[in-house]
């Protein structure tokens, strides 16, 4: 039996009254629906009823009237969904990942992952994905937290992949060499037998012509895919070191490593090899390191190519125990940059970006930062006492100049202000220690 009420359906079917509409229709109704215990069936596209609760009759009436007679609570009701979805856009506005917008009422959220939404949020309803982007008809509980959480979570992953920048691990042709373009890490290597450890490092990586690609979303642990890869890197090198040993390409004598190299082997060149260097044993032998102390050029190869051969010498006391504190002021430097992190983590979580915002107290930032702002990048920290400015430049090309609240003497920054006498105790005490230097003036 099927009655139709303007264009929504309302249908009798095992027991169950189901009614079926067109979206644009259905959208200011179902809200009604669901508090008077409607349920929605995704295979059907319909909210349903049983009949042990209401009759044809009584739906009928009940649609009849949010058409009509209840346009005004309804419509209350759509203005304060409305309210509430642009404070959600304004809270969550200067998103650097995620694109969080009002477009015809509704809130669209690009960049959040499919299913990242907790089950209660999902069972409210009230939302729908459209060509990978969220779209939110009215609020859904904790929505704010939710964005501006996975947000953290992608700038901490880029502030971990950051760290690797433009670094090579291992040796051509058992190598990696990272880059970031946009919200996309690539991973360029030598040779193909790097791709298990590749996939083992990095499960969503992708080849694209002439090196791996994965978005920043899918990075969750830098540094333990660089340990994977590394390790592959080792292994790798090992077998071929392996292979030249018994070739008869490497020796020891007196203390001394000697190794044969030739420049067509993988673009090995004999300036990579300076004197003095410290590297690690290529002999897979003790001691774990070793030091340059000559390279020799020898007899012609072909064309340009040539041998050359690099001796190595086990390191003194003395160069030990630099290695050794150099080792430790790195892992301090490490430990410092994750309370950096939880810090940033924090702050951005409290999202508190007034407009015109004049940052106070004394500079900290990093010398690769003050390069990086010459070109409306780098970010940095003010302290003024208890109160903490987190300042993000966003003053280069292709940056959304309108998100800005801080003017630099650029195109401005996103800067945002949490007061915590903890966090800027803590942050005092872990800058410097993380390589951030003290600078009263602003970047100009």
């Amino acid at each position: 039996m099927k009655n139709r009420t303007a264009k929504i359906t309302i249908q009798s079917e095992g027991g169950y009254i189901h009614v079926y509409g067109p979206y644009l229709e259905m959208k200011d109704i179902y809200p009604q629906l669901k508090s008077k215990k409607f349920r929605y069936d995704g295979n059907k596209k319909s909210w349903f009823i049983g009949e042990n609760k209401m009759s044809v009759g009584d739906v009928e009436e009940l649609i009849a009237g949010l058409q009509s007679g209840n346009t005004k609570t309804i419509e209350k009701e759509k203005q304060d969904n409305d309210s509430e979805l642009r404070e959600i856009a304004d809270e969550c506005k200067g998103t650097r990942f995620l694109q969080v917008y009002m477009q015809r009422g509704e809130l669209v959220v690009v960049g959040l992952p499919v299913n990242y939404l907790s089950r209660d949020a999902i069972a409210e309803g009230g939302f729908r994905r459209e060509n990978g982007k969220y779209i939110f008809t009215r609020p859904v509980k904790k929505l704010a937290k939710i964005i501006l959480g996975y947000e953290a979570q992608l700038e901490r992953n880029y502030r971990d992949i950051k760290k690797y920048e433009n670094q090579t691990i291992g040796v051509f042709p058992y190598d990696a060499r990272f880059l970031i373009e946009g919200d996309i890490l690539t991973i360029g290597t030598g040779d193909k037998e790097m791709r298990d450890y590749i996939k083992a490092a990095f499960p969503m990586a992708r080849w694209n012509i002439s090196r791996w690609e994965v978005p920043i979303s899918e990075v969750n642990d830098m540094d333990k895919s660089v340990e994977i890869i590394k390790n592959g890197c080792d292994i790798l090198g090992a077998k071929a070191l392996q292979k030249k040993i018994d070739d008869g390409r490497m020796t020891s004598k007196n203390g001394i490593y000697s190794a044969r190299y030739n420049t067509a082997w993988g673009g090995l060149d004999m300036y990579d090899y300076p004197v003095g260097k410290i590297v690690k044993n290529p002999f897979e032998s003790t001691p774990e390191l070793l030091k340059i102390v000559s390279v020799k050029k020898m007899e012609k190869y072909e064309d340009d190519d040539y041998f050359f051969k690099v001796d190595y010498a086990p390191l003194t006391s003395e160069e030990l125990q630099r290695v050794e504190i150099e080792n430790k002021e790195r892992l301090n430097r490490s430990k410092a940059q994750n309370i950096i992190d939880e810090a940033i983590k924090t702050i951005i979580l409290a999202n508190n970006k007034p407009n015109n915002l004049e940052p106070k107290g004394d500079m900290w930032i990093t010398d690769s930062a003050k390069r990086l702002s010459v070109y409306g990048g780098g970010t940095w920290f003010h302290i003024n006492g208890d109160t903490i400015y987190y300042i993000v430049n966003n003053g280069g090309d292709g940056d959304s100049w309108e998100r800005n609240n801080v003017e630099t003497g650029g195109a401005g920054a996103i800067g945002y202000v949490l007061k915590s006498e903890d966090i800027a105790k803590t942050l005092e005490y872990a800058l410097p220690i993380a390589g951030f230097r003290k600078n009263t003036r602003l970047i100009k």
